[in-house]
């Protein structure tokens, strides 16, 4: 690391270890520190994914693990709870425990492990390529895509990410980092790539994402996105490579906080809808 990453690492690190004692002597100010913490988990980890060429994990599991003596589930929970506070998901208030705050968040018991579909077809067919317009304004809320986890050619990808994971490759077993652009199979398996897009994200391997999806509301797999800010696309979309118009709805969906952002991108596409829980 440079030195003035090494400065602001030594920053975070003293931090996380001032709210863990004070979470630790005044429990009903537990949760804002706990809320601190993941804070900066999420600050520190995107310092490692810039210093490190986009290759966190590793060097950013050891401090955890290091410093903290966090295991991956403790990094998650605290990064969970953060990010669903900064997104007005919870609101925490003193005294409240954090089984208390995780219970609030419906965590659903599907995503505790993603199942193992064969893939049968990758979502960079040329039936259902991503359209231009959806890309330039996933670059423009992202900044930079990292990964796209269907892609149907690697050597000559349509999506403009730093890696791409073929069928070959079979993304679902392959771990995910940084901003993530998913336009995933459409047919029975797209419930695993949604419960492992939610997973990596939820985790805080995942920084940020944006997923094409056809807008099925009625089924069981689109509602593990009712807490995503959600773009319905008006009419229907002209997917790259196909002369006409798909023959169902189309939604963009967003993981992360910055939604104003997502809705400037997209919102002359169609309507973007976020969850309020009154």
């Amino acid at each position: 690391m440079t030195a003035l990453a090494e400065s602001k690492l030594g920053e975070i690190t003293r931090a996380i270890h001032y709210h863990e004692e004070q979470a630790r002597q005044a429990a009903g100010l537990a949760m804002e520190h706990v809320v601190a913490i993941g804070n900066r988990l999420i600050e520190a980890r995107k310092l490692f994914w810039a210093e490190e060429g986009g290759r966190a994990s590793g060097d950013y599991r050891r401090w955890a693990l290091q410093e903290f003596a966090y295991q991956p589930v403790s990094i998650s929970v605290r990064i969970r709870v953060a990010r669903a506070v900064k997104c007005q998901r919870a609101v925490i208030s003193p005294g409240q425990s954090l089984r208390a705050v995780l219970a609030m968040l419906k965590k659903p018991k599907e995503l505790a492990a993603p199942a193992k579909l064969a893939v049968h077809q990758s979502s960079e067919s040329p039936e259902w390529t991503t359209p231009p317009e959806v890309i330039q304004r996933t670059e423009q809320t992202l900044g930079h895509i990292d990964l796209d986890p269907c892609a149907e050619i690697a050597e000559k990808p349509n999506i403009p990410a730093t890696k791409h994971y073929t069928a070959t490759d079979n993304g679902l077993e392959q771990r995910w980092e940084g901003r993530v652009y998913m336009n995933p199979p459409y047919g029975r398996e797209i419930r695993a790539w949604i419960e492992k897009l939610l997973q990596e994200y939820t985790s805080g391997q995942v920084l940020e994402a944006i997923a094409l999806v056809p807008a099925r509301v009625d089924t069981d797999w689109f509602r593990l996105l009712r807490d995503c800010a959600v773009c319905f696309i008006d009419g229907r979309l002209h997917f790259s490579g196909h002369a006409d118009a798909a023959p169902f709805p189309s939604a963009v969906v967003y993981l992360g906080c910055d939604i104003p952002k997502f809705h400037g991108a997209f919102g002359d596409l169609g309507d973007v809808w976020v969850r309020w829980d009154g």
